[in-house]
């Protein structure tokens, strides 16, 4: 959708006698060329090929959609424009050698499928034929376009690049007549680069009305469900049934009441399982939830500094850490420089990230190496060397989503925003998503954005560094990250920004953060981490103890955090459990009263009774959170 600005003026300069178009699907591009040759008065045969039974890529789909593809197609094209519904090698038959001028190859997008697609037509088009790729920005999902656009490039210079909307590659054939050469094909042509900016920001425009159109069509087919669904409730309302089932629906309404906001509320406050804070859910947007109105298309490119802390990345999986690599080096926006502090690596490391940038010269990379400190400290050890404006951070093992740069900058324009969050997803070893949007549809961390310094202090807050893009001043001004921690380095580093800078929530997920069996939490480094927090916050946010509200809320936090960790670690064999429940029973005593009598009691058991008691304590109380 956000190309076809580019496809309505394309065909108009190429002027084609012959255009084909291979993947046509529901017809939105196939239809943009025709319509403009109508517009143009072009003298232009079309053709679009396609089996309209889908792929792996697209999907597959049914009759209706080539019905009403062919609808459109006779009712306003007819006279020049033809539907060819058989597979692209048997339709390359049907043309004569160099007779096509105009090439749009959309079909499967897998390395292969577009190479081979590709070579068959290649003897199919003119002397200085115009070939389009869609989807050379895509990665994922083993699209392959980009690898073949890379390849093509070095092949006929006479080419363009738009990245945005999943990317859209255009050569000219090496072959062209001098009357058919494009002056801005060559790399040299001061059009070249007005063309892209011109072609990015009417896409994005151009996406914009599609997306406005969608809602207003949707809020029409929705006034029109409410309108039936209203006349079914009026009917009821005046039914005889209704009327004589009055008196049990208040008798159900009073229960439902009690059950959830009295029973259960009460219970929750007796265990000490409310959360903060109170009431639903609220995830929203922006600074404090107002409502968004979408950057301009800015022609400003700050330079990113992304930090990524690695210490013995091939343990496990190296794939995770080349994921990692590949999502940076992948971003649809391009200027960006990466730093890859190695925190004391044992193992090949070094040698994978070698390997790697020798496949993509074009990132730009360093390799730094410093003895074994921690997480946090290879973070400010790396932010050191960023010469970026604004900073950004993963980890080894998540993955950034191509577009994340892409999505995020535009809104940097704004000045006011010193640190920009997201949503992310959750992905599972192989990668494949487990959790989708885990801010908005598991409200985990809730509020966001953050609305008070409580909203930070008394729960945990899922703003992991790998979401976070900020002011490399804005960063040095806070200090960095705490480098005791190696755990909750990130709650630590974003109460202080809350602190000190305007903080802005963009809802959009751009990290895919990975979830697998070797779990950190439940480490010797997180529980030294979790008391030496626990007592940081105490201090620095409860006044030693004298604010005796946020003494006990932040105690309570950190005592459930410790019991349900010690109960991870003892269903997963871990002897740490032991240390876990230590954690737990030095906080106890700053916990109420009634809290100190109600759980004093577990405590009085030995270690070996303790841990059935709390399992089963668990499965109760999960009942009421």
């Amino acid at each position: 959708m956000g190309h076809l600005p580019f496809a309505a003026w394309v065909i108009r300069e190429v002027t084609p006698k012959i255009f084909v178009e291979l993947g046509t699907h529901s017809g939105n591009s196939y239809f943009a060329f025709c319509q403009s040759v109508v517009e143009a008065g072009l003298l232009t045969k079309c053709y679009a090929v396609d089996t309209w039974r889908g792929d792996d890529h697209a999907g597959q789909y049914d009759e209706e959609i080539f019905a009403r593809v062919n609808a459109h197609n006779l009712e306003h094209y007819a006279d020049f424009s033809r539907l060819l519904r058989m597979t692209f090698d048997v339709a390359a038959d049907y043309f004569a050698d160099e007779s096509i001028d105009l090439l749009h190859i959309d079909g499967l997008h897998t390395y292969e499928a577009v190479r081979h697609d590709f070579e068959t037509w290649l003897p199919k088009l003119a002397p200085g034929a115009v070939v389009i790729f869609h989807d050379t920005n895509v990665r994922e999902r083993n699209f392959g376009v980009w690898k073949l656009w890379k390849e093509l490039q070095a092949r006929y210079p006479s080419n363009i690049e738009f990245v945005h909307s999943y990317g859209l590659g255009v050569l000219q054939l090496n072959n062209a007549p001098d009357h058919k050469k494009l002056a801005w094909f060559q790399a040299t042509a001061e059009e070249k680069q007005a063309l892209i900016d011109y072609f990015t920001a009417l896409g994005s425009r151009q996406l914009d009305r599609f997306e406005l159109s969608e809602l207003k069509r949707y809020n029409t087919g929705l006034n029109q469900v409410l309108a039936v669904r209203d006349e079914q409730i009026a009917a009821l309302y005046h039914s005889t049934s209704w009327r004589m089932t009055k008196s049990l629906r208040l008798i159900g309404q009073v229960l439902k009441r009690f059950r959830h906001m009295g029973l259960r509320r009460r219970i929750a406050c007796f265990f000490g399982m409310l959360y903060w804070p109170a009431g639903e859910p609220r995830v929203s947007q922006g600074f404090k939830g107002e409502e968004l109105q979408m950057p301009d298309m800015s022609t400003d490119s700050p330079l990113i500094s992304v930090v990524m802390p690695v210490y013995d990345a091939c343990r496990s999986d190296k794939r995770h850490f080349l994921c990692a690599l590949e999502s940076i080096a992948n971003q649809s926006y391009t200027n960006v420089e990466l730093i890859v502090v190695d925190d004391g690596s044992t193992d090949d490391s070094r040698q994978v990230y070698n390997d790697f940038l020798s496949t993509r010269p074009d990132l730009c990379a360093r390799y730094l190496s410093k003895k074994n400190s921690g997480q946090s400290s290879a973070r400010n050890f790396g932010v050191q060397y960023c010469r970026g404006e604004y900073i950004a951070f993963i980890d080894q093992d998540d993955e950034w989503y191509y577009n994340k740069l892409e999505q995020v900058v535009p809104w940097l324009k704004d000045k006011r925003i010193d640190v920009l969050y997201t949503d992310a997803d959750t992905i599972d070893r192989e990668g494949n998503v487990v959790q989708e949007r885990i801010h908005q549809n598991l409200f985990v961390g809730w509020p966001h954005p953050k609305m008070s310094i409580e909203d930070i202090l008394f729960k945990d807050i899922f703003v992991m560094p790998g979401v976070m893009i900020m002011k490399k001043e804005t960063f040095e001004k806070v200090g960095g990250f705490d480098e005791h921690l190696s755990g909750y380095e990130d709650d630590d580093l974003f109460l202080r920004l809350f602190e000190n800078s305007r903080i802005f929530y963009l809802p959009v997920p751009t990290l895919r953060w990975r979830f697998h069996s070797d779990n950190f939490s439940l480490s010797s480094r997180m529980l030294v981490s979790r008391s030496y927090y626990w007592r940081k916050l105490l201090k620095n946010y409860a006044d030693n103890g004298a604010n005796k509200i946020r003494e006990r809320m932040i105690s309570l936090r950190f005592f459930w955090e410790f019991i349900y960790r010690a109960l991870d670690q003892y269903g997963a064999g871990n002897e740490l459990y032991g240390r876990s429940i230590d954690g737990a029973r030095e906080i106890l005593p700053h916990l109420s009263k009634f809290q100190r009598f109600l759980y004093g009691f577990v405590f009085l058991l030995p270690l070996k009774y303790m841990m059935p008691v709390l399992v089963l304590a668990r499965k109760t109380l999960n009942i009421f959170r």
